[in-house]
């Protein structure tokens, strides 16, 4: 089996910096066993996986211990690979996480900016809280130029 991967590195220009997430396209759920395996292989901060279902992309994250709740940067990353690499036209991409539920990355020009950031409120964690409590935007905008993708096929 065949699998495109992509090494895509957030909030740097250059490479071998920035925050690095790896984003597998599948076109059908593989095991949880062998998602976490791909994960442990690259061993990367995150991993995200995602498969493409009625207008909406299904996505889980994994880091190459466990499963994730929610990662903004590989969901970033996605939306990159998506758009730059996979030839995705429609301007807001429509993300679903079974353990958060929805999220958005819209493009504008040449920024990518993660959407509906707030369904994070339900994870509870204490940075979400934290930022809550001080009336914070929960929001996340990075530019294209700002991201390094490096595609390698896993196998």
């Amino acid at each position: 089996m065949k699998l495109p991967y992509f090494e895509v590195s957030a909030f740097t220009q250059r490479p071998f910096a920035g925050n690095p997430a790896g984003v597998c396209v599948l076109e059908e759920w593989l095991p949880d066993v062998l998602l976490q395996s791909i994960a442990a292989q690259n061993n990367l901060a995150e991993t995200a996986f995602l498969v493409a279902r009625a207008g909406v992309y299904e996505l889980r994250w994994f880091t190459p211990t466990n499963k994730v709740d929610l990662c903004g940067h590989a969901t970033l990353a996605s939306a990159h690979v998506l758009f730059r690499h996979r030839g995705t036209k429609e301007g807001t991409l429509r993300f679903h996480s079974p353990r958060t539920g929805e999220l958005s990355v819209a493009r504008d020009g040449d920024r990518l900016g993660l959407e509906e950031w707030s369904v994070a409120e339900r994870i509870g964690s204490s940075a979400q809280r934290s930022a809550r409590s001080r009336g914070s935007c929960i929001r996340r905008v990075i530019t294209s130029r700002s991201i390094e993708a490096r595609r390698k096929s896993w196998r």
